[in-house]
């Protein structure tokens, strides 16, 4: 599977990272993925996590009952027997025949669902898989819960020092704030804005050890969180498609003109191979990537010839686009050609792929 994070991310595969990305273009779909100790999935809508009646295991909430002090055993078996006669979940039984008031079950719930998610904030992602659409039954929807919250709070309960330290980026690596509104920042704890304020416009991770009063450990910790929310990282890279700071129209035009060739090219060589399921092979490349390339890249879908087709606003007018969303369409781009080579070494092999990305280096003037 293509773990396929946004251009440039200065951390590996991470649920963090991921559920961010997601938050941030306002996807909505299930979230599956496979940590090192066990599976797990997520509902998501539009920045919120949906905590739906199969989230929370019913071991996981009978042993937070009984620790609560809500229910001794008793009553927790008897409501466990009315549970199963009426085919009910156990949390509805805890509150119609425990007489444990509601607010106090789901906030259970809640607790049990978070605490079962942060969990995997400490472990690395070995895959992942994002379904758009899927939803649970309404009435299983117990709970939305706002992502950036919940970011903050499991990012801050990690306690998996080693993971943190390799996310990192290069100890030389120039990092600056990315310009987040005083909205983004209000969660922030004072000793995260004063790490933010320290990055500044520009300052490597080995000086910000050197001069952060947090100390090496915390100062990591802090500048993860960071980075997982989008508030930090290294500026955008020049991209090679253009050549001076800012891309010209003719530029983003022969841009677009290289993407489009070189797009149908890899559409033409993997159906050599594959027929038919070629487009299905790409489908789920570029369905993948899709929640790490932003709100410009949403709408996007892989047309039955195999053409990438841009819905608004690059449908409408690519050249009404600001600098920093010309920058993101040229990252995207790469991104999602990048991916569909990867789909070919998956399908394919290593020596298609190496023929492949020869043959492109004939088609489109990207550079």
């Amino acid at each position: 599977m293509n773990d396929v994070l946004p251009a440039g991310s200065l951390i590996g595969p991470s649920v963090p990272r991921l559920l961010f990305s997601l938050g941030q273009s306002k996807r909505s779909g299930r979230l599956s993925f496979r940590g090192a100790k066990e599976s797990r999935a997520v509902f998501i809508d539009r920045g919120h996590l949906i905590l739906d009646a199969e989230a929370v295991p019913e071991q996981a909430l009978k042993d937070r009952l009984l620790a609560s002090g809500l229910l001794d055993q008793t009553s927790l078996e008897a409501c466990e027997a009315q549970a199963h006669a009426e085919r009910r979940p156990l949390f509805q039984a805890v509150f119609e025949k425990g007489g444990v008031r509601p607010e106090a079950v789901w906030g259970l719930l809640e607790e049990v669902f978070k605490s079962r998610l942060f969990a995997l904030f400490d472990e690395p992602v070995a895959e992942y898989e994002f379904e758009p659409g899927q939803a649970p039954p309404d009435a299983d929807a117990l709970s939305v819960l706002p992502i950036p919250g919940l970011l903050l709070e499991g990012l801050r309960r990690m306690t998996n020092d080693g993971l943190i330290r390799s996310s990192l980026p290069d100890g030389t690596e120039v990092l600056q704030v990315l310009g987040p509104s005083e909205a983004d920042r209000s969660g922030l704890a004072p000793h995260e804005r004063y790490l933010l304020s320290a990055i500044g416009k520009g300052r490597s991770l080995d000086e910000l050890r050197v001069q952060s009063r947090l100390g090496p450990r915390e100062t990591d910790r802090t500048l993860f969180l960071l980075l997982c929310l989008g508030l930090a990282g290294r500026p955008a890279p020049k991209d090679p498609a253009w050549s001076g700071p800012e891309m010209s129209p003719s530029e983003l035009d022969r841009l677009m003109e290289a993407f489009r060739d070189k797009s149908t090219a890899i559409f033409k060589y993997i159906s050599k191979e594959l027929g038919p399921f070629a487009r299905t092979v790409l489908g789920k490349a570029l369905e993948e990537i899709k929640p790490a390339l932003g709100p410009l890249f949403e709408s996007i879908e892989l047309l039955e010839d195999g053409t990438i087709e841009f819905k608004s606003p690059l449908k409408i007018n690519i050249n009404l686009l600001t600098e920093d969303s010309r920058a993101e369409l040229a990252r995207g781009l790469t991104e999602i050609l990048s991916a569909e080579i990867l789909a070919v070494k998956k399908s394919l092999g290593n020596d298609h792929e190496a023929a492949l990305v020869k043959n492109l280096e004939k088609v489109g003037e990207w550079n």
